[in-house]
């Protein structure tokens, strides 16, 4: 049997698998923001027009927790992408080296490119925050710039989620101190293209 040919076409398997791993991940990142933006958007708005004081803190209340399992998820995604693509380059690494050098093919460890649990560097309680609210394990130490990294994708999902929750807190906020609190009415056609926009988010979303 060519063991060495095996093994050069399960490295080359590896490779297109985590690949594909990561585009599914970001995609279902992308889903589920869309999903999740379109919600918040429609909750808020329900809530600016609650007569009772005490139901809308508590749907505030609700909408901060799941503003924050969100920034979870988020986190979570972004450290399984980031396996995966160092998965990936670390078996055309060693895909590369064997056809190179004609050198028997490496496979991958088990415990350390191919399971996924700690999402990449972020074992520690600092690193985690840092994934939270940066979108990255660490700060790099070599840094590209203010502009372009706050253009990179992590960054952005980041920043997203972290607004999202520092404004739902912000409201929930709001209404545990508003004291003349009535509720904000809107016209029946801001509800209706309202509705209708989310309806619209939602069935792209879908497709």
């Amino acid at each position: 049997m060519d063991t060495r040919g095996e093994k050069l076409e399960y490295l080359k398997h590896c490779v297109s698998e985590n690949l594909n791993h990561a585009r599914h991940v970001e995609n279902e990142r992308l889903t589920f923001t869309s999903i999740y933006i379109a919600m918040v958007i429609g909750a808020v708005a329900a809530v600016f027009a609650m007569d009772d004081r005490t139901v809308a803190i508590i749907v505030a209340g609700f909408l901060v927790g799941f503003g924050l399992m969100a920034m979870l998820l988020n986190m979570r995604w972004q450290g399984v992408f980031d396996d995966h693509i160092r998965a990936a380059e670390q078996c055309q690494e060693n895909w590369r080296t064997a056809v190179e050098a004609g050198a028997m093919p490496v496979l991958p460890e088990k415990k350390k490119d191919y399971y996924y649990g700690g999402y990449g560097e972020a074992a520690t309680f600092g690193r985690k925050i840092c994934r939270l609210l940066f979108g990255s394990p660490a700060r790099e130490t070599q840094s590209k710039g203010l502009i372009k990294e706050l253009g990179r994708t992590r960054r952005i999902f980041a920043l997203l989620y972290l607004v999202v929750f520092v404004a739902l807190v912000g409201l929930f906020v709001f209404l545990c101190n508003a004291e003349d609190y009535g509720g904000f009415f809107f016209a029946d056609e801001v509800i209706d293209r309202l509705e209708d926009a989310i309806g619209l988010i939602v069935e792209e979303t879908q497709k």
